[in-house]
């Protein structure tokens, strides 16, 4: 079983900075979390569909350009 990563995890995994992921979110653009008290969590198939969305909407922009 797959576990949840944190912010922090999910940053690293995707190479992008904690301002960025925050900027993302702040747009509606991340993933789904889960939060517990101050904890917040991203599941591997929240993290997966996050990784789909951002690749169809690359290749949108390339269509376009």
């Amino acid at each position: 079983m797959e576990r949840n990563l944190t912010v922090a995890e999910f940053c690293e995994i995707n190479r992008i900075s904690k301002v960025h992921y925050y900027a993302l979110k702040k747009t509606g653009n991340g993933p789904d979390e889960i939060r517990a008290g101050r904890r917040t969590t991203i599941t591997p198939q929240a993290a997966r569909e996050w990784q789909e969305r951002m690749t169809h909407r690359a290749a949108e922009s390339e269509i376009t350009a």
